[in-house]
Formats: C-alpha cells, sequence, structure tokens
C-alpha cells in the first residue's frame, strides 16, 4: 500500500494491486484495506491449484491438472506401479510426490523412480495392470512443465491438446535470435 500511496503522491495511476499466494490468498481477499480498489491475488493460487494447495483447507477449488498414467504391473493385491514417475510428476516436493485422484487414503505412492511409480493398496484392490489412474501432482507447475502437451478438458470432453509453452526454452547461443558469445564473455 505503501508503494501505491507513493506512486499517486507523484502523480502516477497505479494499476492493479496483485498480493499474495497460495498460503495467504484468503486473507489477502478479506482485507479491509483493498476494498474498493483493483486488486488480485496471485494467479498460481486459483489456476494451478494442486495437492499442496488442498493442504491449506480452503473449499471450493478444482485440481488444476492432474496425471494420467497406466498401472503396468500388480505383482501383488496390495502393489502396483504406474508409468509416470519423475519424468512426469515433479518430484523436488516434499512427501507425497502425488495422490492418486479421490483414493488418497486407500492408495499411497512410494518413491518414484524416472519411469515408473510404484504404490501400495492397503485395503487390497489394487487396480489391474492396464487400468488407467489419475494422479494429482503436489506441486502442480514443475509437473505442467515436464510435458510437451496438455490436453484440456470439460468434465470428460476434450476441449483441446495444447503446447506447453513455458517447456523448452533455448538460451545463450540456441536461442532463435542472433547471439553474439564474444560479447557475454
Amino acid at each position: 500500500m505503501d508503494t501505491r500511496n507513493r506512486l499517486i503522491k507523484d502523480g502516477i495511476k497505479p494499476g492493479s494491486i496483485l498480493t499474495s499466494g497460495t498460503p495467504s490468498f484468503p486473507i489477502a481477499l478479506k482485507y479491509k484495506g483493498f476494498e474498493g480498489l483493483d486488486h488480485r491475488v496471485g494467479p498460481g493460487t486459483t489456476v494451478f491449484w494442486d495437492n499442496a494447495s488442498e493442504e491449506f483447507g480452503e473449499k471450493g477449488f478444482k485440481f488444476a491438472a492432474t496425471v494420467l498414467t497406466r498401472v503396468l504391473s500388480r505383482p501383488t493385491n496390495h502393489n502396483f506401479t504406474c508409468d509416470a514417475g519423475s519424468k512426469a510428476i515433479a518430484a523436488e516436493v516434499s512427501w507425497p510426490v502425488a495422490t492418486v485422484l479421490n483414493k488418497h487414503k486407500i492408495f499411497e505412492g512410494r518413491v518414484p523412480n524416472e519411469e515408473h511409480f510404484p504404490f501400495t493398496a492397503f485395503k487390497g484392490n489394487a487396480p489391474k495392470a492396464g487400468s488407467l489412474v489419475e494422479l494429482v501432482p503436489k506441486h502442480v507447475c514443475p509437473t505442467v512443465n515436464l510435458a510437451e502437451k496438455a490436453l484440456f478438458l470439460e468434465g470428460n470432453t476434450p476441449l483441446a491438446i495444447v503446447d506447453v509453452g513455458a517447456r523448452a526454452h533455448a538460451t545463450g547461443p540456441f536461442t532463435h535470435k542472433p547471439f553474439n558469445m564474444k560479447k557475454h564473455l
């Protein structure tokens, strides 16, 4: 608010005020000092809702993205492995890195490797090999960037397949712009 007030004092009309992130956005939305102003909370909160966001207890949000994976093996009724490891689910976050959609209390993920993600089925009801399983990442932002394409759905209806624009940005001499190495040494 101090920065906004200084801008006004200097004759500059400030635009929108963008504040907070996932853990503090409910507080920012209730803050009386923002009433009547063009105030918005950080976009990651509502656009990239994930398991980490869900842990804050806010209600009324849907997960922003899930990872559809196939069960590769089911060696026992209590164990199964999916084909979505750390190359498909961001694994830099605290445990668990992902849960099975609507089944987090009956299936528990173990430590994924690069290409496989083993799970325990507590009640002995592991899905059969070949079944599709939908995973909810703990941190959706880097998970999204692990994929080259995303499928947009409305309910179960596919709307579009889109490129993930934030993925595979070239840097240095590999950019599409001319790069003068001598200038940067």
